[in-house]
């Protein structure tokens, strides 16, 4: 996973951590723990977090899988 990218999606969209705890039913705690990179985010909040930040499949690659799924 990629932090950094994570973190500049999130503020393109004008989220906080607050908003995206929020949106994954967790913890603010729980959701800043697992943007920094010290947990796992679940498939499910992989996809809730992709729809909140309204990001296309190759961002979500990017981020969540550094870009080691294949294109298309």
């Amino acid at each position: 996973m990629s932090p950094n990218k994570l973190m500049y999606f999130r503020k393109a969209a004008g989220k906080t951590q607050k908003d995206m705890a929020s949106a994954l039913h967790i913890s603010e705690s729980a959701y800043s723990k697992k943007e920094r990179g010290c947990g796992q985010f679940k498939p499910k909040e992989i996809i809730l977090t992709a729809q909140e930040l309204n990001l296309d499949s190759a961002q979500v690659n990017e981020i969540f899988f550094e870009n080691k799924l294949p294109n298309g």
